[in-house]
């Protein structure tokens, strides 16, 4: 993992990211989706919500198979987010897809101040799982 760290996927309720997931789930998410993007984007990356245990993801009113219980998924933005930056991520990250260098993006979500993307298996046809949101921000940090 070069550009992130498991402290960064904490939920927000306290709960430290599982020590048993490190190896099997956070890292190879972290090392298939989010370093690259890191490396395309060219500046620092926000992890705004990684990990959430079963109670936080209900009390914020996440979907009920929301990936982050699962340990793979981030909602990111970028550093110093504002409009124009975070919809230049979102076109990094569509760019390096359409050229079929995030094989392990299994879905992605374009909201207006962050982006979700996460490590779900890809659909039987191949394609990934996208929606546009229409939140305005994602957890308070």
């Amino acid at each position: 993992m070069k550009y992130f760290q498991p402290r960064e996927f904490r939920c927000k309720d306290g709960t430290e990211y599982p020590a048993s997931m490190v190896d099997a789930v956070l890292a190879p998410f972290v090392e298939g989706v989010l370093d690259p993007i890191r490396e395309e984007f060219g500046a620092p990356l926000v992890v705004t919500s990684g990990y959430r245990t079963r109670s936080w993801n209900h009390i914020i009113g996440g979907a009920a198979r929301s990936r982050h219980m699962a340990g793979d998924a981030a909602d990111i933005a970028p550093a110093m987010a504002t409009r124009d930056r975070v919809k230049a991520l979102r076109n990094v990250v569509y760019d390096m897809e359409r050229a079929g260098r995030l094989p392990a993006l299994g879905g992605f979500g374009a909201y207006v101040g962050w982006i979700h993307v996460d490590a779900r298996p890809r659909k039987p046809d191949g394609k990934l799982a996208l929606w546009v949101g229409r939140g305005i921000g994602s957890e308070k940090a």
